[in-house]
């Protein structure tokens, strides 16, 4: 008797990303892949920009950034993506950064 294994029971659920009446023979899975990618692209790209715009601003007042200058803030975010983002803000925007003393205090 031939039962089945798992994997010929899966290869009619994934049979849509075959789908033959693509042009050229592309299948679904390349497209969904490439869209993948893109909105990946872009949402690393927009990450970037604003590290850049708020790491410039920074280097401008003298305020930091930390660690590296905002050409290398914005390298590690094109590739780390998120996670470097979030490093950036703990390390610069969080209250776990210590501010130094103004100039006017108000108990003086």
């Amino acid at each position: 008797m031939n039962t089945p294994s798992f994997f010929d029971s899966m290869t009619g659920i994934f049979n849509f990303m075959s789908a033959p009446g693509l042009p050229g023979g592309v299948s679904m899975g390349l497209i969904i892949g490439i869209i993948s990618c893109l909105i990946g692209f872009v949402i690393h790209f927009a990450f970037a920009i604003g590290v850049h715009i708020d790491a410039k601003h920074m280097y401008q007042e003298k305020k930091g950034p930390f660690l590296a200058g905002p050409g290398i803030w914005t390298l590690a975010t094109l590739v780390g993506g998120i996670p470097v983002v979030v490093v950036y803000w703990v390390i610069h925007h969080s209250t776990l950064r210590p501010r130094p003393p103004s100039d006017s205090s108000p108990l003086d």
